[in-house]
Formats: C-alpha cells, structure tokens, sequence
C-alpha cells in the first residue's frame, strides 16, 4: 500500500474540468490537459476515493523508450507460451513486454502535481453526476461542485451498466515468490501456461520473473464467475512446486478482477459528462488490457481540447470490436475450447504477431492469416449466440 501526501486543496467549488478516479485512465488525462495552455485549460480537478492506494500490476507492451520509461521497473524482451506438450518462446523486439507498478504511477503524478497551480486533488466518493445545458454538477455528500466538463471513469454514476453486453471476468490471484537458487529465466515473460489448467476452464498460469530469484506467479480465470479462492491457492501451490520445487516464500498476494465486456454502443452517447476509462469501453474485452487503450484515449481528448473541437467518445476499430465478441461468445458458451484455440493461436503464428493483433495493430490481411490458423467450427458456432 502506498500514499502520497495530497496536492493544495481547493479553494472553491469551480473548476474547469473535474475528473473522477485517479487510476491510469484518469492520472494520465489529468498529466496531458495540463500541457495545454492556460486559456484552454484554466483549472482541473482529480476526484480520487482514498489517499490509500493500493498497489496493482500494469503491464503493456512497447518500444523501450516512450514516456513512462521511468517507471517501468522491469522488461522482457521474450515471451513464452506453454500447454500440454507445447512450449513457444520468441524474442520480441523491438516491442518488449513491460511492467510498471500502480503505486509508482499514482506517486509520480501525485507529487508533480503538487508544483501545478491549475490541479486540484480531492479525496471523496461521487455520489451523483449530472449536467445542465453548459454546466455539470458532481454531488460529493452534502456539497456540490460545479464545473464544465467531467471526465468519469465509474460506469454506476453514468447509468451505463445497461449498455453494456454480457461478458466475462478475468480474476487471478498472484503470489509474488523468491527461490533460495536461481529458478527463473529473468529474460522471458510466460504470457500463458495452460501446462496444469483444470479441464474446461480457461485457466492458466502467468509468470512475471524479475531476476532469477523472484517472480510474481498469478492463476487466472476466463469464466462468467470468480471461483473459490481455494482453487487459485491450489493452482498456484501446484504450479510453482512442479515447476520450479517446493523451497520458496511468499513476498507479497495480489488479487485482481476486471470485467471483459463490450459496450453495446461504440459511440456512446456523449454531451459534457464524458466516460473514460472502464466506462469508456478502455479494457480490451478479449485480453483485459488497458494502460495503453487509455493512453491513446487520453491522447484524443487532449487533441480535441486543443482544436477547441467537441469532445467525443472512443471510436474502437469496428472488425475488432466484431472480434472480440466472437472471443466473449466462445468463452461464455463455449468454455472447453477456448484453451485450444489459444494453443492454435500461439502454435501456429509468431507470439510478436499475435502480441500485434491483441494490441489492434495489424491490417486486414495479417487477421486473416491469424484466423485462417485457427478451428473454424467455435467461431462459427459463436456467431449463433451473438
């Protein structure tokens, strides 16, 4: 658990723009608008729930240098992916994989904020949104703070949970360990080992080294509920013992569920109470990946805002959109082969080309390669449940 000392209150109840969640969604909108000039954006304020942040594992890929290069506390120029009788691993570059913790993230921004004269940090829950012609209102308890814009990264405050589709949850349990003799090689990121998977689940095992003595081991689940937390335990126990042997310790557990789900809109309907983040449809339904869907959605606002243009929501890639449901359908009604598909996926295609598709960076033609790999039958039947 981290915390940072909070910037300047506020001093009034109006502000320019009012962004609620300090997560990477709104931490990384907040640190573009205030490169803007003064006349664009005169006053923001970031609208967190605690000061207690507590630290989560976000990781993306990317080139080596980029703009949050120090933060990054580990890369891994390869990827590994593991089944039954199956192991892939290939270097990556000049993409790596690459992990930055939370509580970094939140630290960094929170203290540079504390020298920027037009942000504001406040400490609260919202209980409602609303807005009227050209104000917006947050409701925080008894008091009211007005403002022209908010950014809103909770779906319950902007009614939206009714436009979104059924899906799935990603839930894993992780379990940070360290080996007396080197076990780990510190170079290659297992991505998916379904090697010990329990049958008809999408189950597998994700590994993080970060030198040969210590990684961060997670079991996660693809399935319509979280499973008992017993089950993750025993995953895990497994796992690290037949891999690697039984004389470890537990540094630290990390805990996760993100929801896999489509909007059912991809334009939202959008006035001066704007989604972002989980609200805007940011964590990639078939992977629940985020930081750099966020990123990019950060970078649209910020340039609309310069263009003095309106602000609209994300506009996703439609054919991906399309992929990603048929994904969902297949995990929803189709749970037993899901894990089949992925060893085809991985087995029969590079892991930097199929790194590229999950990040929505190939063209038509290199899909149609991925999918011509793949069995037939599962997508087809998907399309029944659409």
């Amino acid at each position: 658990m981290t915390g940072a000392s909070a910037p300047v209150f506020y001093m009034h109840n109006n502000f320019q723009y009012v962004i609620i969640g300090a997560g990477s969604a709104g931490l990384q909108l907040a640190s573009l608008l205030l490169k803007a000039p003064k006349n664009l954006v005169g006053s923001i304020l970031l609208l967190e729930k605690s000061p207690v942040h507590e630290n989560k594992t976000w990781c993306f890929w990317d080139s080596i240098e980029h703009k949050y290069t120090g933060l990054v506390k580990k890369t891994w120029g390869s990827t590994q992916f593991s089944a039954a009788g199956f192991s892939k691993s290939e270097n990556t570059g000049p993409v790596v994989y690459q992990y930055v913790e939370s509580g970094d993230f939140y630290d960094f921004y929170m203290e540079s904020f504390k020298s920027q004269e037009r942000i504001t940090v406040r400490y609260g829950v919202a209980d409602r949104v609303s807005c009227e012609g050209e104000q917006c209102f947050v409701m925080l308890g008894d008091e009211t703070i007005c403002c022209e814009y908010i950014f809103c990264t909770d779906p319950t405050l902007l009614n939206r949970n009714d436009e979104v589709s059924d899906g799935v949850l990603q839930s894993f349990l992780g379990w940070q360990v360290t080996f007396e003799s080197p076990v780990f090689n510190a170079d290659c990121a297992t991505m998916m080992d379904f090697e010990h998977s329990i049958a008809g689940e999408t189950n597998f095992m994700y590994v993080l080294p970060f030198s040969p003595y210590e990684a961060l081991v997670e079991c996660t689940f693809f399935a319509e509920s979280v499973k008992d937390e017993a089950i993750y335990k025993r995953q895990i126990e497994t796992y690290i013992t037949k891999k690697y042997g039984q004389d470890y310790q537990l540094v630290r557990e990390e805990r996760g569920l993100i929801p896999m789900r489509l909007l059912r809109d991809n334009q939202l309907p959008v006035n001066r109470i704007i989604p972002i983040g989980l609200a805007a449809g940011c964590i990639k339904a078939s992977t629940g990946y985020s930081f750099t869907r966020n990123r990019r959605y950060a970078k649209h606002i910020y340039q609309q805002v310069l263009e003095e243009k309106e602000i609209t929501a994300p506009k996703w890639k439609k054919r991906f959109l399309f992929y990603d449901s048929l994904f969902i359908s297949i995990l929803k009604h189709q749970p037993g082969v899901m894990q089949k598909i992925l060893v085809q996926l991985f087995r029969k295609n590079k892991i930097s080309l199929v790194l590229k598709f999950l990040d929505e960076d190939t063209n038509i033609f290199e899909e149609a390669i991925i999918f011509s790999t793949l069995p037939k039958w599962p997508f087809l039947k998907s399309l029944l449940f659409r």
